[in-house]
């Protein structure tokens, strides 16, 4: 009997053996279960991330085409005002050209001639007119003098502003002679 105890205490400590490796491969086994349960929801959560990330990447693409669809247009545009530009600065030096061309061959039309060379024209006739008066100072030269020598200012701004003075002189002067000419005349009633 002592033999069957000692078996059964061996097939119970080996018993005890197995039950303990099957805990610990139970253990183990769990622990595995757990590690492909945490992988399965990291490959989940990550497949939400690539959704997310591919959901951008796309609203990304759209608005860069968006983008470079309103850059083409905007290139097209710069272009179309360079070339209109660079066609009205032709049209404008061509005008500028013809407009000096038609100025230098009409000159001596203008009133800018006509004023320059009659200040100039007048200014040798004064001087003249200046020296004779020296030479020959028992001569009356005044009406020599106002037939060539005309009153005009001596220096072409003074002629400017000669101008500028006569236009507003003269509703001074109309007013001065109409203030004049009634306090001179006695009322009608009274002459009568």
């Amino acid at each position: 009997m002592a033999s069957l105890a000692e078996e059964l205490k061996a097939v119970r400590a080996e018993v005890e053996e197995a039950r303990a490796q099957k805990l610990e491969e139970m253990a183990k086994l769990e622990s595995a279960l757990a590690q492909i349960e945490a992988l399965k929801k990291e490959v989940e959560v990550s497949n939400e991330h690539q959704k997310v990330t591919i959901e951008a990447l796309e609203k990304a693409n759209r608005s860069l085409t968006g983008a470079q669809e309103a850059y083409h247009f905007l290139e097209t545009q710069v272009k179309w005002y360079v070339d209109d530009a660079s066609h009205a600065r032709e049209e404008a030096q061509r005008a500028r050209e013809e407009t000096v061309q038609e100025y230098v061959a009409n000159f001596h039309n203008t009133d800018e001639y006509k004023n320059f060379s009659a200040y100039w024209r007048n200014f040798a006739y004064a001087e003249v007119m200046e020296r004779a008066e020296e030479l020959y100072p028992n001569l009356d030269l005044t009406q020599l003098r106002s037939e060539f020598v005309d009153e005009v200012p001596q220096t072409p701004a003074e002629d400017v502003q000669g101008n500028e003075a006569a236009e507003v002189g003269k509703p001074n002067a109309d007013a001065q002679a109409a203030e004049t000419l009634s306090t001179e005349a006695p009322p009608p009633s009274t002459q009568a």
